[in-house]
């Protein structure tokens, strides 16, 4: 999980982990992603620290789980879309509060059926 920071950024502590993450034998592991962005204020890089740090760790092995459909979302762009889902949980606190939990609970379906 992980707030985006700035235009799309990641948080800090995730700068100097993803590399050394991004280096292990992942492979038999699961990895469902989560975070929070701003869907208004920031709404072409709306959580996009998930997509980066899902592109780091695509080389070791690890299988995806947890995307769920992208409807009701309401940015502008993001680099989390995959067809017609995002790659997890984004949320907005800030802007769509009222639509979190709700969001919560698909995906808290979607990473169960997957493990």
């Amino acid at each position: 999980g992980s707030s985006t920071w700035g235009v799309g950024d990641l948080q800090d502590d995730w700068e100097d982990f993803l590399p050394k993450a991004a280096k292990q034998n992942l492979a038999g592991k699961k990895i469902a992603f989560f975070g929070c962005g701003d869907s208004f204020g920031h709404s072409d890089t709306f959580c996009n620290s998930l997509a980066k740090i899902k592109a780091g760790l695509s080389s070791t092995g690890a299988e995806f789980i947890g995307a769920i459909s992208k409807e009701g979302y309401s940015y502008d762009e993001t680099e989390c879309e995959e067809g017609d889902n995002v790659i997890g949980l984004l949320t907005d606190a800030d802007n769509e509060s009222e639509k979190t939990e709700e969001r919560l609970g698909i995906w808290v379906k979607a990473v169960k059926a997957a493990i």
